[in-house]
């Protein structure tokens, strides 16, 4: 409340000056303002401005009560419509942006800081002239946050850097925002490297240098490591971060001594590792060509049985087709066929009787005699090629009909076929050894 009353007690002074005396509604304002009672004096304004929507002064006195209150965009309207009432008004409303945003960059609150940033990016924006005294004022208060509160300091620092790139090349800011800043490990290590090469001859190189020492410390690079703490030594003298990374190089030592002992050992058991396996393979191998003779054994004993077993197949497929060909001489033998047969076939009715077949080699004679249906009777030639019987002839009733069977004979001598007449007819015919 005190720096606010500071602010507007120096607003007020320029409001007087620039208006004059007022009325009687606006110098009861600007005490009110004095007093630190902004929400009467912001009563008081806007009734004013209602009536008298041209008095330019009551416009920026109401832009600055909306200020101490943090209502930006409100002030923002009232100082417009103060400058396009009277233009004398704009340095002065832009200087009532900059002395807010002071004020308020002086405190640590995330709220606080937003509005100051707010305020000055509105002074830039109706006068872009005060950027580079707008970067000034960021790029200190980034660097004084940046021990503190290294969030909120970077974003104080991207401020600063909006309204003056040039300040990307500042040291101070350089180190605030890239390494103190630095959202990441990898980013800071980043920042560090590029801060020894754009600034050598700082001060803090040596800081630096230890940055970099620790981040490849950390990340078990004790090489690189080492390079840049025995740096920061050379570049420090005798001071904090001398001392820190003389430790740090104590520590490697220690630890490089310890990993050197540990590779032996690592060494001795990867020999000794090798030793077993080498032995494991061995009667692997042995174990591998014990299965490969077995393996070769069994398989000669199988070809040996599978050629055993093929002869005794062919020997079997001999002796089959010797008995077939026995067979086959048999039947085709004088009077294998001999004898009589009961038959029925279906002529013009259904027939049943005997047949008496007669073989010599391969040729019979077959006599037919039917007890049933037409009682035909006739006397038949054919031959017999060991399975199948074809005869053909009349019968003495129909001396005018030719007939011809085909039957098959089997083991048993049952007959089993067709018969078909020269008239085009055919039918079943059997016939079994009585």
């Amino acid at each position: 409340m005190k720096r606010s009353t500071c602010l507007f007690t120096l607003v007020v002074s320029v409001a007087i000056l620039l208006g004059g005396c007022g009325s009687k509604e606006v110098n009861q304002a600007e005490k009110l303002i004095d007093a630190g009672m902004y929400a009467e004096a912001a009563s008081l304004l806007r009734k004013h401005v209602n009536d008298n929507p041209t008095d330019a002064n009551a416009h920026y006195l109401l832009g600055t009560v909306f200020l101490a209150t943090g209502d930006a965009t409100e002030a923002g309207e009232s100082f417009l419509r103060a400058l396009k009432l009277d233009d004398r008004y704009k340095a002065k409303a832009v200087q009532s942006y900059f002395d807010a945003g002071k004020e308020l960059l002086k405190e640590t609150s995330p709220v606080a800081l937003e509005r100051a940033l707010g305020y000055i990016s509105s002074a830039v924006a109706v006068d872009n002239t005060r950027a580079i005294e707008a970067a000034g004022l960021c790029r200190d208060r980034g660097i004084a946050l940046s021990s503190s509160d290294p969030r909120l300091s970077r974003i104080v620092l991207v401020e600063a850097l909006r309204y003056n790139p040039d300040l990307a090349k500042d040291e101070e800011v350089f180190f605030a925002y890239r390494i103190v800043n630095a959202q990441t490990t990898n980013l800071n290590n980043q920042g560090c490297e590029e801060f020894v090469a754009l600034f050598p001859n700082s001060s803090r190189v040596s800081e630096v240098y230890y940055n970099l020492g620790d981040y490849q410390y950390n990340a078990s690079e004790f090489g690189k490591a080492k390079e840049y703490f025995k740096l920061a030594v050379a570049k420090a003298g005798v001071t904090e971060f001398a001392a820190k990374a003389q430790s740090r190089l104590h520590d490697i030592t220690e630890i490089e001594s310890n990993q050197s002992l540990a590779e032996q050992n690592r060494i001795r058991a990867i020999k000794e590792a090798e030793i077993v396996r080498q032995n494991q393979m061995a009667q692997i191998e042995a174990q591998a060509a014990a299965n490969k003779a077995q393996l070769q054994v069994e398989s000669k004993r199988r070809e040996e049985q599978l050629a055993l077993e093929a002869a005794r197949q062919q020997e079997e497929a001999k002796r089959r087709a010797a008995e077939a060909e026995a067979r086959q001489r048999a039947r085709l033998s004088t009077g294998f066929l001999d004898g009589t047969y009961n038959v029925s076939f279906v002529g013009r009715s259904n027939n049943r009787g005997t047949m008496i077949i007669k073989q010599v080699d391969r040729e019979i004679t077959a006599d037919i005699r039917c007890v049933t249906g037409g009682k035909e009777r006739g006397k038949f030639k054919g031959n017999f090629d060991g399975t199948t019987l074809t005869f053909s002839g009349p019968f003495s009733n129909y001396p005018d009909l030719s007939w011809n069977v085909v039957v098959t004979v089997r083991e048993d001598f049952h007959m089993v076929g067709t018969f078909t007449t020269s008239k085009g007819k055919t039918g079943p015919f059997k016939a079994s050894k009585m």
